[in-house]
């Protein structure tokens, strides 16, 4: 496993926590993308199946905004997905220019097989844990993605006044 950290100048020992996240995230990856080749779904696919699921009609920005990805990404797994008949593209009824994806029957139909994949998935990561281990292993997982979020915001922040600064 790689590691990766910044050395202290107070003698502290540097932990590889965020390696260890990194490697397990990876690898959590690749086990789940096995499971869903048995749905004929990619990687990532599963996500927009799921998200569609629960909103029914988005825009392709709407979805990347959800997922956290640029919309040129959104628009290729779109178009993989219409061509697999799992979602369609249509206009907007208010604005004809404004795209709109939904499921297809096929799409709802696979959101059971993306749902029992990532189940079988999420069983073997956590086999041998105990239930308080999972409390606490959840528990600092999101501890630790609300410390980076607020460190974003802090940085958009930032580069948003010196933007306004230099102008």
């Amino acid at each position: 496993m790689a590691k990766y950290f910044i050395e202290t100048d107070d003698g502290e020992v540097p932990k590889f926590i965020l390696a260890a996240l990194q490697n397990a995230a990876r690898l959590a990856r690749t086990h789940t993308a096995r499971h869903l080749l048995e749905t004929g779904l990619y990687a990532g696919q599963e996500t927009i199946i799921a998200l569609l699921a629960e909103h029914e009609t988005l825009s392709p920005s709407q979805i990347a905004k959800h997922i956290g990805v640029r919309p040129p990404t959104i628009t290729k797994s779109i178009g993989r997905l219409i061509e697999q008949g799992f979602v369609t593209k249509s206009t907007g009824y208010s604005d004809g220019r404004q795209v709109q994806v939904e499921l297809t029957e096929a799409g709802r139909d696979i959101l059971k097989k993306v749902r029992k994949a990532a189940k079988k998935a999420e069983k073997q990561a956590l086999k041998g844990f105990s239930s308080s281990q999972l409390k606490q292993f959840e528990s600092a997982l999101t501890q630790l993605s609300d410390n980076l979020i607020q460190r974003d915001e802090k940085a958009q922040k930032k580069a948003a006044k010196r933007a306004l600064e230099d102008s």
